[in-house]
């Protein structure tokens, strides 16, 4: 198969995969490094950016991860709390 090219990025994986339903921070890690996917989901109330200590993060940033915002939750701009035109993350 092909490599999926986004933006001049290569990926191997096709699969993108959500942080969404899983029991711990450890499965969801668990999962995402199983599955080989490249590309994951994160909804933006779900995680503190400027919080390097943020939980979540420090189970979904790998050096081979794109994290990809979703405005899961957000109803208007003014809820939105990371706006992705204002930063972005490239891993």
């Amino acid at each position: 198969m092909e490599k999926l090219v986004i933006a001049g990025r290569e990926f191997n994986s096709r699969l993108f995969l959500g942080t969404g339903k899983f029991n711990s921070n450890e499965v969801m890690e668990q999962a995402i490094l199983a599955s080989g996917t490249e590309m994951v989901t994160v909804a933006m109330k779900r995680i503190d950016m400027d919080n390097k200590e943020d939980d979540m993060l420090k189970h979904i940033i790998h050096p081979n991860i794109q994290l990809l915002p979703n405005t899961s939750g957000v109803r208007n701009a003014e809820d939105d709390e990371w706006p992705p035109f204002e930063r972005t993350v490239i891993l």
